[in-house]
């Protein structure tokens, strides 16, 4: 992909300096510069097909998924007011809950 990006980059010219931020959104030199940055500084999360192997969910509907699950059905409901002190607490003990380790919570307290 890297690769690729060069080539087109190389085609299209070095990215022009004095564009403002709004115009480098739209410039293909800014662009294809942009994404040759992003690919490499990101390549070690993008081992796709590593992940696979390891049947490791490679989206993000899995966390979306957790967090209307894990968070929305509990803090989000109509009426609820949180302070995150209090969304936090009671989100750590929610996740201890759903994770089935609830008991664990009471041995270490007692600890």
């Amino acid at each position: 992909m890297v690769a690729a990006l060069r080539e087109v980059s190389a085609h299209l010219g070095s990215p022009v300096e004095n564009l403002s931020d709004n115009e480098r959104a739209t410039d293909p030199r800014w662009i294809a510069f942009r994404s040759i940055g992003y690919f490499e500084d990101n390549a070690e999360r993008m081992k796709y097909p590593e992940y696979r192997a390891q049947n490791l969910p490679i989206g993000s509907g899995v966390v979306e998924s957790a967090c209307k699950h894990v968070v929305a059905t509990r803090c989000k409901r109509a009426g609820m007011r949180w302070d995150q002190e209090g969304a936090e607490d009671i989100l750590a003990l929610r996740c201890w809950d759903l994770s089935g380790r609830w008991d664990e919570i009471w041995k270490n307290q007692a600890a």
